[in-house]
């Protein structure tokens, strides 16, 4: 997938502009079922489809904005580690910098070439450090670059100071990958809670509504109640997709930490929701 950094208000834009849109899919449904088009879907589908519209693009952007911030931080250590044996070698800290900028660092090169190029311009080191701070915008780069900013601003024995941010970022690593690790079980967690209200869906469904349906079709007289065991049907139904899709939504982000991780989730959950409904409810 496509690792690039979107902004809130690009990720937000791309949410008020898809539920627009699955909004007027789902109401142009109706309105042309109503008018007796014919559609190869059923109304449930329509929904289905209609929250999945509304869901996969910021979605989408959420987890390629994922990728980008996570790719940064990985390679954020590489970068230390190279830069303090630039210095250990006889370079000063920005010649350092800027030689680190010719290596490959995954998303962060573009950004340190960037930080090179303004450096060649006459902008000064501190603008241009926070700068590059703010453009990889991840909690670890603004600390990687604010403890470079005031290695420079110090002096002093930059080698002893170098050598202690590479074992602070590793650190710092380790505790994110152990944070992540720990979250993990409340991805299954979220799942059986799916799974739970699905199968109680489903039995309350055949083993009252079903069968309450059957026994008033059976009976006589001017106490019979109807009941639209189709509505109920199609009720339950929606009610399962609008749960799979905040059950997925929860599960990424207890389990990796982000709402865009929870998009596979949605996508699994209303599978199983159309999958159960097709074969177990009839």
């Amino acid at each position: 997938m496509l690792r690039r950094k979107f902004t809130k208000k690009q990720k937000l834009a791309s949410l008020v502009a898809s539920s627009i849109i699955a909004s007027i899919f789902f109401i142009s449904y109706n309105i042309s079922i109503a008018a007796g088009v014919a559609w190869p879907i059923n109304i449930n589908q329509a929904f289905a489809l209609a929250i999945l519209m509304a869901v996969l693009p910021p979605g989408i952007l959420d987890l390629a904005d994922i990728r980008w911030k996570t790719n940064a931080d990985e390679n954020l250590p590489k970068l230390v580690v190279d830069v303090n044996g630039y210095v250990r070698s006889g370079q000063n800290i920005i010649k350092a910098l800027e030689l680190a900028a010719e290596r490959n660092y995954g998303v962060l090169t573009p950004e340190l070439q960037r930080f090179k190029a303004q450096l060649s311009w006459g902008v000064p080191i501190d603008r241009a450090l926070m700068s590059l701070s703010e453009r990889v915008g991840t909690p670890l780069g603004r600390r990687v670059f604010s403890l470079f900013l005031h290695v420079i601003r110090s002096g002093g024995k930059i080698n002893e100071v170098l050598d202690v941010m590479v074992k602070h970022v590793a650190e710092l690593r380790l505790i994110e990958r152990e944070r992540k690790a720990s979250l993990r079980p409340y991805l299954f967690t979220t799942y059986i809670a799916f799974l739970v209200f699905l199968a109680t869906s489903v039995l309350l469904f055949n083993s009252f509504f079903a069968q309450l349906a059957a026994t008033q079709m059976a009976e006589e007289g001017p106490f019979r109640i109807s009941l639209n065991i189709e509505l109920v049907r199609n009720v339950f139904y929606q009610l399962s997709i609008i749960e799979a899709t905040i059950g997925g939504i929860v599960a990424g982000k207890l389990g990796e930490g982000t709402m865009g991780s929870g998009v596979k989730h949605v996508i699994i959950l209303i599978f199983i929701t159309m999958l159960v409904f097709s074969t177990l409810v009839r």
